[in-house]
């Protein structure tokens, strides 16, 4: 079964087939060896969104190249989210990084997030394990860039399009450049054009026999007739 797509970001259907498409590049793509979830928080400072997003992403860069944590931010790839405070004074943009590479503990993650930043101490860094334990949390971080206490807010969803424009929710780093994780696998499938679903649906309602089969085949339900599924049946 295929579908024309919107592709558009803020598209809730298409950003799921997104986070699947790269929770299966993370197992299929990336290189073994343990990673590790790394969240990077700012503190906060009343500026809009679009210049807390500026700050965020200059001081990932500038973490990043600090030799203390350098070995240890070796590969990977890092996604953006955006939340809004309770009380909807202020904005919390925040770094998920899947990474690999050496023991990086926590304090010293802390300090030097301190001193890119100047103000903001708050992170996280825990071990995830394997590629397929990581592929969870791509599902849970990727693609989502707003949570629903913005987009339920239409002048915090309005302000989180604008200041998102343009930029990349998520980027591989590293010995990951590489890897396109957005990149569809190649299909060697032999599709048949059978019909229309609409028509499909309004020859089931009708009673048509085939039409009823290949619903029952779309929601996995065991076939009554199998032979009714026959390409060559539709007029």
């Amino acid at each position: 079964m295929v579908s024309n797509k919107c592709r558009d970001r803020w598209c809730e259907a298409c950003a799921r087939e997104r986070r699947n498409l790269l929770a299966g590049n993370i197992v299929a793509r990336c290189p073994d060896g343990p990673i590790r979830l790394v969240t990077l928080t700012l503190a906060q400072d009343g500026q809009p969104l679009r210049e807390r997003l500026d700050r965020l992403y200059g001081s990932w860069v500038k973490l990043r190249r600090l030799p203390v944590v350098r070995d240890a931010l070796a590969a990977g790839v890092a996604f953006v989210e955006v939340k809004r405070s309770a009380d909807r004074s202020g904005w919390h943009p925040h770094l998920h990084v899947l990474t690999q590479g050496s023991y990086l503990a926590h304090s010293v993650l802390r300090d030097a997030w301190q001193r890119v930043t100047g103000d903001s101490y708050v992170v996280d860094i825990r071990l995830v394990g394997d590629k397929k334990r990581a592929a969870g949390y791509v599902t849970k971080y990727a693609a989502k860039a707003i949570d629903s206490g913005v987009w339920q807010d239409p002048d915090s969803y309005t302000e989180a399009m604008a200041a998102l424009a343009g930029r990349r929710t998520f980027a591989t780093f590293g010995d990951w450049d590489g890897l396109d994780l957005s990149k569809p696998a190649d299909d060697t499938t032999e599709w048949l054009p059978l019909a229309p679903l609409a028509e499909i649906l309004s020859r089931a309602a009708d009673g048509d026999a085939w039409a009823i089969t290949i619903l029952m085949r779309l929601r996995g339900e065991p076939d009554a007739e199998p032979s009714l599924f026959d390409p060559e049946s539709p007029p």
